[in-house]
């Protein structure tokens, strides 16, 4: 059998990180092999924080949450990984280590995972947060608008009709288009009341009044329909 052969490789005062270890074998016939092998040295301890989100910051659901961490440690880490609730949601193989995290209601525990080059891990102590669900918008209730003249399935007997619009304050209304079965029969420019005048045909008709504000978003519409006899 071939001796075995043991060496003590003495690492005290060599700095921290990589190394690559050479071993030379020689038989009798002079004929040499080479074996690399790849290590690392490492002393200082490993250590890991979550530095954000802080322990009881608020959220709301759908709420982008930064994640960052710090570490000390050997040189050369291999990364960190971060935790929602023991499920992984990132890493990150370069400092500064940070992530990004979509919040959903509820209680959460954030946590951080530190690896050394040569495996050793370390966790950073948990951090509990709260997602609330976001408040529900209360609904902008729309402008009153309303066409005073004429009512709603009147009866008008003349040949000139007056369409009267009103605007209910706070509005912003200032222009308002006025229609007749579809077709655009005249428009009104002022403030809180608009009218036309309207060459009335015998039938039955749909008068729409549309308001518009200063920069031309529709505000409001309403409409009535009307019964016409302008007579002989």
């Amino acid at each position: 059998m071939n001796p075995v052969r043991h060496g003590i490789w003495n690492t005290n005062g060599l700095p921290e990180g990589p190394y690559t270890l050479r071993l030379t074998v020689a038989n009798h016939q002079q004929q040499r092999r080479q074996y690399l092998v790849q290590v690392s040295i490492e002393r200082t301890p490993l250590k890991v924080q979550l530095t954000a989100p802080t322990a009881g910051q608020p959220f709301l659901s759908g709420n982008q949450v930064a994640l960052a961490a710090t570490v000390n440690g050997p040189k050369d880490l291999a990364g960190v990984e971060f935790y929602v609730d023991n499920v992984r949601i990132a890493v990150d193989y370069d400092a500064p280590y940070q992530a990004t995290w979509t919040a959903t209601g509820g209680d959460h525990t954030l946590e951080a995972v530190a690896y050394s080059a040569t495996g050793r891990r370390a966790n950073s102590e948990p951090v509990q947060i709260s997602v609330a669900d976001p408040p529900t918008p209360t609904a902008t209730p729309r402008p009153s608008f309303t066409i005073l003249y004429p009512q709603d399935q009147a009866s008008v007997n003349a040949s000139t009709m007056n369409v009267l619009v009103a605007a209910g304050p706070g509005s912003g209304i200032t222009r308002v288009d006025f229609y007749v079965d579809g077709w655009n029969v005249s428009t009104a420019q002022g403030q809180d009341t608009f009218q036309i005048q309207w060459q009335a045909i015998p039938g039955r008709h749909l008068i729409m009044a549309i308001g518009y504000n200063a920069g031309g978003t529709e505000v409001a519409r309403t409409q009535v329909t009307v019964y016409t006899n302008p007579g002989p």
